[in-house]
């Protein structure tokens, strides 16, 4: 058999072997990242608190078709360890250092509560380089401020959570897990599944990364995000549905381009709640903005 043979036959197990758009896998600073698709444009997908990629599953593989697309997992979350404080830096720093790694040009961040948050953090930093976002249940900050409410305040409230989290018991622990994730999620199903994620990830990570998100106020900077937003809230009802959009709307203010839509019925794990809505708000907004 000659050479010129001989190379078309291994030419044509790697192409067979290795389709276009393979997964590949790779871990950078506080992130393991998986790559799928070979689009000209990204997408990356930032889970939010205590997860990881399994909240995209229902969107991932359909985005991948059309998009390069990075799924996140951060350390600590999720049965991955290695995690250190801050959290939230580290996090939001991972998808900077992947953005310049892969030499994304304006990738779209869609990114689900603390996911969100680190989304509408890029776009307010690099502005030049963020395409689109979509902030899934995510506020500038969490939980909304009170009035009156000073950021010593906020900060004596995150400290004490991160106090009461590492101190109780692990029975108590899994108890207070089970009864958050209940209330953010229809259907003993989706609790369970989302039990099942987030009761893997490292308490300490869980607790500090929370505590990070509720003394980050991105509300002074939201005037200086240049990209689209996209902000999908949950509604119990459509009777709720006006004024739920209404106060996100009033929690965004300075976002020049903003879009709120609401996902009824929902919890905050919208996706979850509502795959076949979530799937086509997601697929008009990312299709229109992408550039």
């Amino acid at each position: 058999m000659n050479r010129l043979v001989i190379s078309a036959i291994v030419a044509a197990i790697v192409s067979f072997s290795a389709p276009a758009g393979a997964a590949s896998t790779f871990h950078l600073d506080s992130a393991t990242v998986t790559k799928t698709g070979n689009g000209a444009k990204a997408v990356i997908l930032i889970p939010g608190l205590g997860c990881g990629p399994f909240v995209f599953d229902g969107v991932a593989d359909e985005l991948a078709q059309r998009y390069t697309v990075y799924r996140i997992a951060f350390d600590g979350f999720d049965g991955n360890g290695g995690a250190s404080a801050p959290y939230l830096a580290h996090d939001t720093q991972s998808i900077a250092d992947l953005i310049a790694r892969e030499h994304l040009v304006r990738p779209v961040l869609i990114g689900h509560s603390l996911g969100g948050h680190i989304a509408l953090a890029l776009a307010e930093t690099m502005p030049a380089n963020v395409g689109a976002v979509v902030a899934i249940d995510a506020l500038p900050l969490f939980p909304a401020r009170q009035p009156g409410q000073t950021d010593a305040n906020r900060q004596d409230f995150a400290r004490g959570f991160v106090a009461q989290m590492m101190s109780a018991r692990e029975e108590q622990y899994r108890d207070f897990a089970r009864q958050s994730v209940a209330a953010l999620v229809t259907g003993d199903t989706n609790t369970d599944l989302v039990f099942s994620h987030t009761i893997r990830s490292d308490r300490a990570a869980f607790a500090g990364a929370a505590a990070d998100m509720m003394t980050d106020d991105l509300g002074p900077a939201l005037k200086a995000i240049a990209a689209p937003v996209l902000v999908l809230a949950p509604s119990p009802d459509v009777a709720t549905a006006d004024p739920i959009a209404t106060s996100y709307r009033a929690l965004f203010a300075g976002v020049s381009r903003l879009t709120v839509r609401t996902i009824v019925p929902a919890r905050h794990f919208l996706m979850l709640d509502q795959p076949a809505l979530f799937r086509t708000a997601l697929d008009t907004f990312v299709d229109a903005n992408v550039r």
